[in-house]
């Protein structure tokens, strides 16, 4: 026992001496009072410690010149007294030996499974595993999304023979066989076996083609053109035509968008309610060499995604029948890091769509009438310019990277890809370095994350033979020109409705904390203050 400058007695546990003379111990002058009732669990026979713990809890917010300083085991008799841990509480007793080490053993246990379980919880947080939720929603009207069309074959003439083709100027005859050659999938080859096809038939190592001259220009001129070929055009019960849609060159050539202005919506669904369109593809006025298919080629997509690519998924049509296609709307919202892996980046060059505001008179053939010899003209509503496209994709930026490369290595870019501040390749950089560069290059060069707001349209196709045989058809059709030249396209929402889903944290913050607050009480019986209690301790 040590007696300090103020008078306060301290218990040493290497002595038997707890008391002077008189069993009290005077502080500031002052006979404390013996507190053995008040703390039956202290031993009878050392009543300075019960001095002592007065003095703790007394003198515990006085100035730290005149605390006690206690050792471990008085610190947990003094904590016993204030703390929310079951286990602690009988784990300070040293009038109960076995008791004791048993509720240690259980205290200590308690800690471990907590820490365990704790760890298995942060584990689950960190894995960031994410969970989508679908919500369907049924507005009163909804917009009726983008449809390009192509044709199969991307160039038109109008008597194809060897003569036709030979007579033609030497840059259109390599524009067309590079089709032939790039677009025929039935087998693969090379770059090198396709620029040494190039030279056999055209020596274009020793050829300067006219720079003025790219494959752009050649569509512009010998492109299947819509007005040619589109024979019916109705939306929901109105007539549309020509003017309705807007020409856009993609890397299947020439094609045509319907309702790129988002001018037609619909109130309801079903086949009454959608796009119907009857295009005579006429196959004998296909080009030379340039496809071994007939058909059109069909995206269904937003307003602000351009078909730029091949690379955007769509189905084929074929002459002689009726396709009916089905359409679902799904809007997704993905997380950002660190839950997911979407993101957005700043689309470098909006798109902006020539076109003219002013409404024209479009010309379509009415086949409701056999005996029809004319062409009927129908006013159209007013078509409205595209916004320019903004909205950043994924497959935007890897044509946009696509783009940039090709600029670094040929100091051009392909007629189909974005950027404007590029130039367009002419034939001579096209067969001197395009190729190559477009064999060279890699998506997984670009930082292109998938974009975090995604509009995906999904289609279920059926199909019927066209035209049936007692169908009225124009004056000298007959059912078997139209067989073979004929596409029915048939576009409709199944549902007046759309289904949206939200990625959402598994395993959010917030859940964190609550099941680590109720492992920490199970186990334990603490809460966060008792974290703080701990912490008093340990500092003072």
């Amino acid at each position: 026992m040590h007696q300090t400058a103020n008078g306060h007695l301290l218990h040493d546990d290497s002595t038997d001496l707890c008391l002077p003379e008189g069993g009290h111990v005077k502080h500031n002058g002052a006979v404390l009072p013996d507190l053995s009732v008040s703390m039956p669990n202290l031993p009878v026979s050392c009543p300075s410690l019960y001095q002592s713990s007065n003095l703790l809890s007394e003198d515990l917010y006085s100035p730290m010149s005149s605390r006690i300083k206690l050792g471990i085991f008085n610190k947990l008799m003094f904590m016993k007294k204030l703390t929310s841990l079951d286990g602690l509480r009988f784990a300070s007793s040293r009038r109960y030996k076995v008791r004791l080490p048993i509720w240690l053993t259980l205290f200590f246990l308690s800690m471990a499974a907590m820490c365990w379980a704790i760890y298995i919880i942060t584990d689950k947080y960190y894995e960031r595993n994410t969970a989508l939720n679908r919500i369907k929603h049924f507005p009163p009207n909804l917009n009726f999304p983008a449809v390009t069309i192509c044709n199969h074959n991307p160039y038109y003439d109008i008597s194809v023979d060897d003569n036709t083709y030979n007579s033609l100027p030497i840059e259109t005859q390599a524009a067309i066989f590079y089709e032939y050659i790039r677009r025929d999938r039935l087998f693969e080859i090379s770059v090198e076996r396709f620029i040494e096809a190039l030279n056999d038939r055209f020596n274009i190592s020793a050829v300067e083609f006219d720079p003025s001259v790219t494959l752009k220009t050649v569509l512009g001129e010998y492109g299947h053109k819509l007005e040619y070929g589109l024979q019916s055009c109705t939306f929901d019960g109105q007539t549309c035509g020509v003017n309705n849609f807007t020409e856009v060159v993609t890397a299947y050539g020439l094609c045509y968008t319907f309702n790129l202005d988002s001018t037609w919506s619909v109130s309801s669904s079903g086949t009454s309610h959608g796009l119907s369109l009857i295009i005579n593809i006429d196959q004998l006025q296909y080009m030379y060499y340039t496809s071994h298919t007939a058909g059109i080629q069909v995206f269904i997509h937003p307003q602000d995604e351009y078909p730029y690519s091949g690379e955007l998924h769509g189905f084929s049509v074929a002459p002689g029948f009726e396709t009916q296609v089905a359409i679902s709307l799904t809007n997704t919202k993905l997380m950002e890091p660190p839950y997911g892996q979407c993101g957005d980046r700043r689309i470098s060059d909006p798109y902006i769509f020539p076109c003219s505001p002013q409404p024209a008179n479009a010309t379509v053939m009415n086949l409701t009438s056999s005996n029809s010899t004319t062409s009927d003209n129908v006013m159209e509503p007013t078509m409205k310019c595209p916004k320019p496209i903004t909205r950043y994709t994924r497959q935007r930026c890897l044509d946009e990277c696509e783009a940039q490369f090709q600029n670094e290595r040929c100091g051009c870019k392909a007629d189909y890809l974005p950027r404007s501040d590029i130039q367009v390749c002419n034939l001579n950089d096209l067969f001197g370095c395009l190729l190559n560069a477009t064999d060279q290059f890699k998506s997984s060069q670009c930082d292109c994350p998938v974009e975090c707001n995604r509009v995906q349209y999904s289609t279920r196709l059926s199909r019927s033979y066209y035209p049936a045989r007692q169908y009225p058809l124009p004056r000298r059709t007959s059912p078997e020109v139209a067989r073979r030249d004929y596409v029915s396209l048939l576009l409709y929402f199944d549902q007046l409705g759309y289904t949206e889903r939200t990625e959402e944290a598994d395993f959010a913050t917030f859940r964190y904390l609550a099941d680590f607050g109720s492992h920490l009480g199970l186990f334990t019986g603490a809460g966060v203050l008792s974290i703080f209690e701990l912490l008093e301790l340990y500092f003072y």
